[in-house]
C-alpha cells in the first residue's frame, strides 16, 4: 500500500496521566496513517477539543476528573456523531463496557491490550464513522 493513498486519521488524545498520553503518542505516530492532532486531560478539554479540531477518531479514557469519560463521549457524539470515540480503560468488565457503548462509543479497547488491537480499532472505528455526516 502506497502511503500517499492511505487516507490520514487524526486523533485526539485523552487521558488523564500525561505518560499515559506521551506513551500513546509516540507508539501511534509511528503509523503513517496517524496524526495526534491533540491531547485532553479531562473530558471538559476533550468536548472543547473535539469542537475545535474535528479529529476523525478520539481516543477516551474513562476515569477523569472534572467530566468523566462516559459524560465528555455523551455530549460529543450529540453534537458531532461522524466523530469516531474509541473507550480506552484499565475496567475492562460487563458494565464498563455497556456504559461506554450506552454513551456512544464507536469501540472499547482495554488499556492492557496489544497495541496492534489499538491501532486496528482506531483504523476500523475512523472508516465506519467517515461516512456519517
Amino acid at each position: 500500500v502506497n502511503a500517499s493513498a492511505t487516507k490520514q486519521i487524526n486523533i485526539l488524545l485523552v487521558d488523564d496521566v500525561t505518560a499515559v498520553r506521551e506513551g500513546l503518542s509516540t507508539i501511534l505516530q509511528l503509523m503513517d496513517d496517524l496524526i495526534i492532532v491533540g491531547e485532553a486531560q479531562n473530558g471538559l478539554e476533550a468536548v472543547r477539543l473535539a469542537e475545535q479540531l474535528k479529529p476523525d477518531v478520539i481516543l477516551m479514557d474513562l476515569a477523569m476528573p472534572e467530566l468523566d469519560g462516559f459524560e465528555a463521549t455523551r455530549r460529543i457524539k450529540a453534537e458531532h456523531p461522524e466523530i469516531g470515540v474509541i473507550a480506552f480503560s484499565i475496567h475492562d468488565d460487563v458494565k464498563t463496557r455497556e456504559n461506554a457503548c450506552a454513551a456512544g462509543a464507536d469501540a472499547f479497547v482495554d488499556k492492557e491490550a496489544d497495541t496492534q488491537i489499538l491501532i486496528s480499532a482506531i483504523r476500523e472505528v475512523a472508516e465506519r464513522t467517515a461516512n456519517i455526516s
